[in-house]
């Protein structure tokens, strides 16, 4: 699944955990949770604030 949400995030910044839940067909709650793992791995970096702020995928 966090492929999945890296992969989505790799197209568009500045979606949602919302939007990712609607794409993947999971509730945003999962998505925040592997958000925060994936950012706890030092893989995923929010810039800005919730409402105009984007991703930032690091490798």
């Amino acid at each position: 699944m966090q492929e999945k949400i890296l992969e989505l995030l790799s197209l568009d910044a500045r979606l949602s955990a919302k939007k990712l839940g609607k794409e993947l067909g999971i509730s945003s709650r999962n998505i925040e949770a592997n958000m925060k793992k994936l950012k706890e791995q030092g893989m995923l970096v929010r810039h800005g604030s919730p409402q105009s702020g984007y991703w930032e995928i690091i490798k």
